[in-house]
């Protein structure tokens, strides 16, 4: 499998207005990226990437840096954190970039639903929701589960646990009046219907 510091030049395609990026990531699911250039930005980006992709061969390494002697080498992750961190990041990775993206997918369809249902009739409607917005997170971040049949399923869980900020999954339940009580503690029964959600977090909520 391959991810952002393994792509291949075998992977990336340009096209007139970007490029498109196929392999195969996390858990051998097939995932596809289409960039375009639709700013200044963009721009500067597909332009980088198409001399990155220049010269190389299929199973050459898309990302690298070029020595004093000419020779290429494939851009390490610690590098790329190093750079990140003379930038500023105030001591963050780029891994945050896919928190980022998890928890603003997250809040913006989490807004969509306090407009269209400013409550809920029970505990059980305010999961189902709340999985359903978490399932959408795991969609875009393409966590998929497969199964010992060859079967494949999209999970939220990893998202919940790694990729959608607590504070806004607290926003979530606050929202329909599940309440922060106390910190310190695990959840229980609350949080049964989401396979643990929030377990070992210390956090524990009660209706209002």
């Amino acid at each position: 499998t391959f991810g952002l510091g393994t792509l291949q030049w075998r992977h990336g395609k340009m096209s007139d207005s970007g490029f498109v990026m196929q392999y195969k990531g996390k858990d051998g699911v097939a995932t596809k990226h289409v960039y375009k250039a639709s700013d200044p930005v963009g721009k500067l980006v597909v332009d980088a990437i198409r001399s990155l992709l220049k010269g190389k061969k299929p199973k050459d390494p898309l990302f690298t840096y070029t020595l004093k002697n000419g020779t290429r080498k494939r851009l390490p992750p610690q590098m790329v954190n190093a750079v990140f961190r003379a930038l500023g990041s105030g001591g963050a990775t780029v891994h945050k970039f896919r928190t980022l993206r998890g928890t603003t997918i997250f809040r913006q369809e989490m807004q969509k639903l306090f407009d269209k249902r400013p409550s809920m009739g029970s505990m059980s409607e305010t999961l189902a929701a709340f999985k359903e917005i978490a399932t959408k997170v795991g969609t875009a971040l393409n966590h998929v589960r497969r199964g010992t049949d060859g079967s494949s399923k999209i999970t939220f869980n990893t998202a919940v646990n790694s990729y959608i900020d607590e504070a806004a999954m607290l926003e979530f339940f606050e929202h329909y009046e599940y309440v922060i009580r106390e910190k310190g503690v695990v959840v229980g029964e609350l949080f049964k219907g989401v396979g643990g959600l929030f377990a070992g977090s210390g956090i524990r909520a009660q209706q209002n």
